[in-house]
């Protein structure tokens, strides 16, 4: 108190402290320098004092915060701050990783780099790493509480301090980050940032990093080509670069058009260097896009490209396009053709390249023939052909090119007529006589007019230079024929004959396919023939070459004419004759006079079976029937035992509908008749019967008919089907209409056909079984005879056959799996109990997925069948294997074993069903409880009882059970101990029951640790607690644990008395110190409560004289152990009373000391009517987004608690206004709350220092 009166000058309070220093008394002098300190600016020579006796002290980091202090209280003495701090920091025994922290400050605030610089050099190798960690440190705390946009000058010097080291460090990687933030945010930063990184370059020492930083920063103001000369710096230093690079290249130059050439001539040389070469050419591409000439550096670069990939499609398509407009043809026809080699993706591109170049006069034949070829590539044939022949006018030494070309042409278009008329031209120009004419002939051979025309006009410019040739003549005269030019050709081969007769046997059949081809041109030849002279020539030869041409020229009875003449004539040349026939007949296909001409003949010649085929060929015409008919007879005369012709003479007669005559002689037809050919005969025959409407005869003939020949099956099954509609109940009909239906191999069908007959007749069971059983020894895999069996199989009652056809059915297809069901079932439903069947709908409801219903009657089959239980065991376990999660199976089969008194496998499957589905314990309780019924002493049933118990939530029973299974075995207590302790909601009665299960094992400690927990948890339950350590003390008198925890809840309930009497005596004579302190605690306590203040005094007393610093720390032990029950006695107050707000706002900053914001926030939602008390909310509400760094949220929360009285809540609202930079608002609710200040009064120097808190704008 004696310095409140002394002088409050700073100068003489400086010389006192002077003289004290002098007199080595640094501590008085830094008392009297902190005393009179007033947070003001006169506190500056204070400060700027202290931090010298404190350094003198080796107090360097106090002295490091006096001179920031300083500082802070007048900025504009900062040279002098500096002057100090460049003192400390070149003293010999200075410290500089402290004294460089200050120095950085304050040279970053006059952005004197250079003296920051020379600061740096001036730190160890030691001293920089922990220098830059103290800036770490603040710029981590920043980031994780500020946004970019949240940040303060000082922040921003920090920023700038960290990246200024960083770079001095050469930790260019760290800089990186913080330097862009700082250069992003802060433009007057920015030249000094880029020149501390210029400076940075000069110390890297072969280090491309500041280079590339230097090129994003200027990426980030936009200046494209320094950022890129500065990357190209790096990767020249760095060629692994080039792909990052490049890859900041994509990201940050979109546009390249706002770059030099200079700088896209780089980025050129970076994509080549990284073999991106698309890149590369769409930057050549848009320095060419407006140019009419370009230079050798971008033709180089063109070049290069397909150097370095020579199967770059992109990169020939480029240097064609710079090669045109350096009007090199030659060479962007070298390059188009290799694209053409490349792809056919292109071909277009080339078309349009051609076209260009064409345009532009730079026209040669390679380009013409390459365009030719793309061309026939595309399919546009006709144009190809004509650059073809656009080439050959102007060059013709280009025919083996353009021989080729055509070649492929007419491979894809053998019709091509423009090709076909250069090809033979180009033949015949270099006198490739064979291959003109085999070329020409063909043209010729075609149907197209435009062709012939081709042909002639060819064959006369061969006819031009061989004229003698005789085989250009006949061609040549052919050819006019076909063009309707006679007269040129009778003169030209009557010529050519006159002069050599025997060439009309080579003429003759050359005219064959031209008169086959045109009527026209055979009645030409015909007359041609007229005009020849004959006495040279063989008559034979001579008239059956007139018969040739004059059946194609369409004059039939001629030509029969001639053929008898001939076959009177030359016996000996009957085939040669009958061959001129058969091609007679591929003309004439039905032609009357032909087939009446074979049937005499060959009946006359007795080949009865050509005959036959003669005739019925004139049946075509109807209008023939009668004569056909009587020739049928006729042969029927000659040949009796010939099934066909039976067949068809009943044909006939079904077509004229004399059915009743078919009738009649079907006795003497099928009497003639082989049975093994009479099919067809007896099909005619069950037709006539149908027709009579006879239906049992018509499907007897049917039914053998089917038999014998599979060719009448389908007429057969429709005259069947007609018959059914005349008579739908007809047995004979339905047997025989499935029987045909099985012939057909349509199974499922004449299934249908039988199960009709058992709907009209029942008793046809046995027969139907008989036929089915027969079709199935040919069909073993139809489901549908299959299940058709067991069906009937059933239906007679033989089970055993039946559940074997459904089971064949189901592995044949599972679709059957409803039908097998309802079939099955129907068998329970007429109360038949076979336990095989009940198996099998087990089975099949279990591969259905229909668990519930499949346990059902698998368990009901071995009830009904105990031999069936391992199957039933198996198919159960079956689906429990198949469906791991189902349910019911495993209720089904711990029946089975319940019933089998094998309880161990129920408990386990009963386990099982409680893991899958909890829902089901009501159930498996009840079937323990079964079980227990039968044997009641099973501990292993009483232990799963009592889990099934503790599942439900049904703690009284489960510990009921516990206990008998522990009364008839006490063995069981770990494994019970175990269970409780892993379960998860521990109440009070199992952590009582617990404690008395350790107290049986006489683990006495473990008891009471579990009373402990009890009492810390539900102060409610101390009376039954106080029973059972009282019951431990008589076990074990001298359990302390126990002793301890009795006294504490007779020290709470206020049984002072008690508490002395259990003690007393434990204190006196207690060997550990610290439990003795306890007892001694509680035992003062009690004492003192009870008025008896002076034994209170004796024994505190005692205990500090022993250990003073122990007594204080049981002591506040205790303190601590009496809030945490008094947070659980606001929990239950507040539940209690939920409505008391003061009961409410203790709960919810306990909630909030625990951190559990989640329910806090839930319990302050509701506003209160009363103002005091809803600021209380707000203030709690904001605290915990502040605490959850919602800093804003926070304050547009706390914002009404500027009406607020309490200081606490102004506190509050200051707080965050400053921690957000709302300085102007906080002074005014400083001035606002004069009537506060006192309490407030921390605040005050927050206001001489705003001034350098300002938002960074």
């Amino acid at each position: 108190m004696l310095d409140f009166f002394s002088s409050n000058d700073p100068e003489k309070i400086v010389e006192r402290s002077n003289k004290l220093r002098i007199e080595n008394k640094f501590d008085k002098a830094e008392q009297l320098l902190k005393k009179n300190i007033k947070n003001s600016k006169s506190d500056f020579l204070i400060l700027l004092e202290l931090s010298r006796v404190q350094f003198e002290q080796e107090k360097v980091q106090d002295a490091v915060i006096s001179l920031r202090s300083a500082y802070l209280s007048n900025s504009d003495e900062a040279a002098k701050v500096i002057n100090v701090a460049e003192d400390f920091h070149y003293r010999p025994n200075a410290k500089k990783e402290a004294t460089a922290v200050i120095l950085f400050e304050l040279y970053i605030k006059k952005r004197d780099f250079e003296n920051f610089k020379k600061i740096f050099s001036t730190l160890s190798n030691s001293e920089a790493p922990q220098t830059i960690a103290v800036f770490e440190k603040a710029y981590q705390n920043i980031r994780e509480n500020k946004t970019i946009e949240q940040l303060t000058k000082k922040d921003i010097e920090t920023y700038l301090i960290l990246g200024m080291l960083y770079l001095n460090n050469k930790q260019f990687k760290e800089a990186k980050h913080i330097c862009e933030i700082i250069f992003k945010t802060q433009p007057k930063e920015r030249d000094a940032i880029l020149t501390e990184y210029l400076a940075a370059t000069k110390i890297a020492y072969g280090n491309p990093a500041p280079y590339m930083a230097i090129g994003d920063l200027y990426v980030i103001i936009n200046d494209k080509d320094k950022a890129i000369n500065y990357y190209q710096k790096a990767v020249g230093i760095d060629p692994s670069l080039k792909e990052s690079v490049a890859k900041k290249f994509e990201e940050s130059i979109k546009d390249t058009s706002e770059i030099s050439e200079t700088s896209k001539f780089s980025l050129v040389d970076l994509y080549l260097n990284k073999n991106d070469y698309m890149k590369a050419i769409d930057i050549i591409r848009e320095m060419i896009s407006d140019k009419q000439e370009v230079g050798d550096d971008i033709t180089r670069r063109a070049y290069q490209i397909v150097q370095n990939k020579s199967d770059f499609v992109e990169g020939y398509k480029l240097l064609s396009d710079v090669l045109i407009l350096k009007k090199d043809t030659a060479g962007a026809v070298t390059n188009l053709s290799k694209i053409f080699e490349l792809t056919e993706v292109e071909n277009q591109y080339i078309l349009k390249t051609a076209d260009r170049m064409i345009s532009k006069d730079l026209i040669t034949e390679d380009l013409l023939i390459l365009k030719s070829r793309v061309l026939l590539k595309t399919g546009n044939l006709n144009e190809a052909a004509r650059l073809c022949e656009k080439v050959y006018e102007m060059n013709r030494s280009f025919a083996f090119e353009l021989e080729q070309i055509l070649n492929e042409i007419l491979n894809k278009d053998q019709l091509n007529q423009i090709g076909l008329s250069l090809l033979s031209r180009l033949f015949i120009d270099r006198e490739q006589l064979d291959k003109a004419k085999q070329i020409i002939e063909y043209i010729a051979s075609q149907e197209s007019m435009e062709l012939k025309a081709i042909a002639h006009k060819s064959y006369l410019s061969l006819y031009e230079k061989y004229n003698n040739d005789i085989d250009i003549k006949l061609h040549l005269s052919i050819v006019l024929i076909e063009l309707g030019k006679i007269r040129e050709a009778e003169s030209l081969i009557l010529e050519t004959v006159k002069i050599q007769p025997d060439l009309f046997y080579e003429i003759m059949p050359k005219f064959y396919m031209p008169s086959r081809k045109s009527k026209e041109i055979a009645e030409s030849i015909l007359k041609i023939l007229d005009s020849v002279d004959k006495s040279k020539l063989d008559q034979f030869l001579f008239n059956y070459s007139y018969a040739e041409i004059s059946y194609l020229a369409g004059l039939i009875d001629q030509t029969i004419s001639i053929i008898l003449e001939m076959l009177d004539k030359y016996p000996d040349k009957e085939e040669a004759i009958l061959s001129l026939v058969e091609r007679m007949k591929e003309m004439y296909s039905q032609n009357e006079r032909i087939s009446e001409f074979e049937f005499k003949y060959y009946l006359n010649k007795k080949n009865y079976e050509r005959s036959l085929n003669s005739l019925m060929q004139l049946y075509i015409n109807k209008q023939m029937t009668g004569h056909v008919l009587d020739n049928l007879y006729l042969l029927y005369k000659q040949v009796p035992n010939d099934p066909n012709v039976i067949a068809n003479i009943l044909k006939v007669l079904d077509d004229m509908g004399l059915y009743e005559k078919m009738i009649q002689e079907s006795a003497d037809f099928l009497a003639k008749t082989a049975n093994q050919n009479s099919g067809l005969v007896k099909f005619y025959v069950g037709k006539a019967y149908a027709r009579k409407n006879m239906l049992n005869d018509s499907a007897t003939y049917l039914f053998q008919a089917m038999a014998l020949d599979n060719t009448v099956i389908d007429k057969s099954l429709e005259i069947l089907n007609d018959l059914l509609k005349i008579d739908f109940y007809s047995l004979r009909v339905h047997y025989t209409l499935a029987h045909g239906l099985n012939l057909k191999k349509m199974t499922d069908n004449a299934i249908d056909e039988l199960l009709e007959v058992m709907k009209i007749d029942s008793q046809q069971i046995d027969l139907v079984i008989r036929d089915l059983e027969k079709w199935y020894e040919d069909v073993k895999r139809n489901p549908k005879l299959t299940i058709t069996l067991a069906q009937l199989y059933m239906e007679k009652g033989i089970y055993d056959k039946a559940i074997s056809k459904v089971n064949e059915t189901y592995e044949m297809d599972n679709q059957y799996i409803d039908q097998i069901l309802t079939l099955l079932k129907s068998a329970v439903e007429h109360d038949v109990e076979d336990g095989d069947i009940l198996f099998t709908i087990g089975s099949f409801y279990a591969k259905k997925g229909l668990y519930k219903l499949a346990s059902d009657y698998l368990y009901n089959a071995m009830s009904i069948e105990t031999s069936l239980k391992e199957s039933v065991i198996t198919q159960l376990q079956f689906i429990i294997n198949k469906q791991p999660e189902e349910v019911d199976a495993r209720f089904s089969l711990a029946q089975v074993y319940k019933d089998m008194h094998n309880y161990l496998q129920a408990i386990t499957l009963l386990r099982q069903i409680e893991m899958i589905n909890p829902n089901e314990v009501d159930n498996v309780i009840g079937y323990y409880q079964e079980m227990l019924s039968n044997e009641p002493n099973n501990t292993y049933l009483l232990i799963s009882i009592a889990d099934s118990y503790l599942n439900k939530e049904s703690v009284a029973e489960a510990i009921e059970s516990f206990q008998k299974a522990i009364a008839i075995n006490n063995r069981q207590i770990d494994e019970i101990i175990e269970k409780l302790i892993d379960y998860d909601r521990k109440t009070t009665a199992i952590q009582i029951f617990l404690s008395e299960l350790y107290l049986k094992k006489q683990d006495f400690d473990s008891s009471v640790n579990w009373l402990n927990l009890v009492y810390v948890t539900d102060i409610s339950s101390f009376e039954i607690i106080m029973e059972r350590l009282n019951q431990i003390l008589i076990v074990a008198p001298t359990q302390q644990s126990a002793t301890m925890l009795l006294s504490l809840i007779y020290f709470d309930t206020g049984r002072y008395d008690k508490l002395i009497d259990l003690t007393h005596d434990v204190f006196e004579k207690s060997q550990v110190i610290e439990q003795k302190f306890r007892f001694g605690v509680l035992l003062a306590q009690s004492f003192r409560n009870l008025k008896q203040p002076k034994k209170a005094e004796d024994i505190v007393n005692k205990m500090k004289t022993e250990n003073i610093q122990l007594f204080y720390a049981i002591v506040f032990q205790i303190y601590e152990q009496e809030k945490s029950k008094m947070a659980l006695k606001m929990k239950d107050m507040f539940t209690s009373s939920p409505e008391n707000e003061e009961n409410l706002f203790n709960y919810a900053k306990y909630l909030i000391k625990q951190q559990n914001f989640d329910e806090a926030k839930k319990l302050l939602q509701r506003p209160f009517e009363n103002e005091n008390s809803n600021f209380e909310r707000l203030y709690l509400l904001s605290t915990i987004y502040e605490k959850l760094s919602n800093l804003i949220f926070a304050l547009e929360i706390a914002s009404p608690l500027r009406r607020s009285d309490k200081p606490e809540h102004i506190a509050h609202l200051l707080k965050l206004m400053k921690k957000l930079g709302y300085y102007g608002d906080a002074e005014n609710i400083l001035r606002e709350k004069r009537n506060i200040s006192s309490e407030l009064g921390r605040f005050q120097y927050m206001q001489n220092v705003f001034k350098d808190y300002k938002i960074i704008a």
